[in-house]
C-alpha cells in the first residue's frame, strides 16, 4: 500500500486517532492490573482531567476489593458488589 491509500483509512496524525489508540492501551492495562501504568499514561497524555481522578481510584479500589473477594471464595462480598444497581448494567456481569 503506498501512503497515500493507508492514510485513507486509518489517519495516525489525527487526534482523535492517537487518543483513541491511548484510551485503548490504558484500558488494557487496567483490565490487566497494571492500574498505576494505565494512571500514568492517562495523566502523560493528558486524558484524564483532575476531577475524575479521585472517581478512577475509588472505582479501582472496588475492583480490587472484588478481586479479592473472588480469589478469597468471599461470596457474600461478591454478591453484595454484583447486587448495586450500577453494576447490573455493566456487560462483564450480564452473565
Amino acid at each position: 500500500l503506498r501512503r497515500g491509500k493507508a492514510r485513507g483509512v486509518l489517519d495516525k496524525e489525527s487526534p482523535a486517532v492517537k487518543e483513541e489508540i491511548l484510551q485503548m492501551i490504558a484500558s488494557y492495562l487496567a483490565e490487566e492490573g497494571y492500574t498505576a501504568s494505565a494512571l500514568m499514561l492517562q495523566d502523560e497524555s493528558n486524558l484524564r482531567k483532575a476531577d475524575t481522578r479521585k472517581e478512577e481510584t475509588e472505582r479501582s479500589q472496588r475492583w480490587k476489593t472484588v478481586k479479592r473477594a473472588i480469589i478469597e471464595g468471599d461470596w457474600a462480598e461478591v454478591e453484595k458488589f454484583c447486587n448495586k444497581s450500577s453494576i447490573k448494567s455493566m456487560k462483564n456481569f450480564l452473565y
